[in-house]
């Protein structure tokens, strides 16, 4: 395999690699890449756009994002009274 080959195929494997973290599906939990509250991935609109929702406290509030500026997010584990981390942290 030539320098030039192995360029390509890592080209390759970095092009897959991001093309899979931007295949997000309903249920996901994601993140701008930029920052924000982790979300829920509720609507997959087919032209490269996301829905999402979130909570602030016990307000629900959702938007729509460009996939590209999306990430996974890290899970939280549950607060052990069941409820996620904003239902806790809201009291």
């Amino acid at each position: 395999m030539t320098l030039a080959s192995t360029a390509i195929e890592k080209r390759k494997v970095t092009c897959y690699s991001d093309f899979m973290a931007n295949q997000f599906k309903v249920g996901d939990v994601v993140r701008l890449k930029s920052g924000s509250p982790a979300m829920t991935v509720t609507d997959n609109y087919g032209d490269g756009q996301l829905g999402c929702v979130w909570f602030v406290g016990n307000e629900q509030k959702g938007g729509s994002y460009p996939r590209a500026a999306l990430e996974p997010a890290e899970q939280q584990p549950k607060h052990p009274s069941g409820g996620g981390p904003q239902s806790w942290m809201a009291r």
